[in-house]
């Protein structure tokens, strides 16, 4: 009643694209299965049911760390954004402190000029 084992290479073999895999294909073909004899003109590799689920987890992470990185630039950008805003509000204040510091010079020097005027009385 026991079906005999057997593996996953043994169930299935798939035909995919060869550019699907970039350039996992030709490896794998190495390890896992063999070219068609047809490969050259459809541009197809066959190869095992583990070797192609493999292949998708490695196209699949490679998408991931994709998604990551884009997201990773969004981020950077929009703190650029923000440090750019804040680097814009601080040239702002530093104007208008300069603005009151030179204020501030001048009423001393007619406050020191003031009081030379009321001494020499």
């Amino acid at each position: 009643s026991k079906l005999p084992e057997t593996s996953r290479e043994d169930v299935a073999m798939k035909e995919v694209p060869s550019d699907a895999f970039e350039n996992n294909a030709a490896d794998a073909t190495k390890r896992e299965g063999k070219a068609s004899p047809s490969s050259a003109q459809a541009k197809t590799v066959t190869v095992s049911t583990d070797a192609w689920l493999a292949l998708r987890h490695e196209r699949s992470m490679r998408e991931r760390q994709i998604k990551a990185l884009q997201n990773q630039v969004e981020s950077a950008q929009k703190e650029l954004q923000q440090l750019a805003e804040v680097r814009t509000q601080l040239k702002e204040q530093r104007a208008l402190a300069l603005e009151v510091r030179r204020r501030g010079t001048e009423l001393q020097e007619s406050a020191v000029m003031a009081s030379e005027d009321i001494i020499s009385l």
